[in-house]
């Protein structure tokens, strides 16, 4: 929902090193173009496996205004990867 805090749980795959950089989420708008950081977490020398991941990270998001935004991961300087994700109004 557009304006309010969710909670999220990301599962990752992939090696260790990867995981223990710094986590960060930008937020795009393709209605708008708009760029957020919508999550950002240090680096960590500890993986939490879940539910068959290598690693997973709990988190809580917001986004500011309904439509698509896609969400880039980056662990360090490196992107991860993305997920589109579809904002409803309250």
């Amino acid at each position: 929902m557009a304006g309010e805090a969710q909670k999220y749980m990301w599962h990752f795959w992939g090696d260790k090193e990867t995981f223990t950089k710094p986590l960060k989420v930008i937020g795009v708008s393709k209605e708008t173009g708009e760029e957020i950081t919508v999550l950002q977490l240090p680096g960590s020398n500890s993986l939490a496996p879940n539910n068959g991941a290598d690693h997973h990270q709990p988190s809580t998001m917001k986004l500011p205004s309904a439509g698509l935004w896609k969400l880039e991961v980056y662990f360090g300087d490196e992107m991860f990867g993305n997920v589109v994700v579809n904002v409803k109004e309250k």
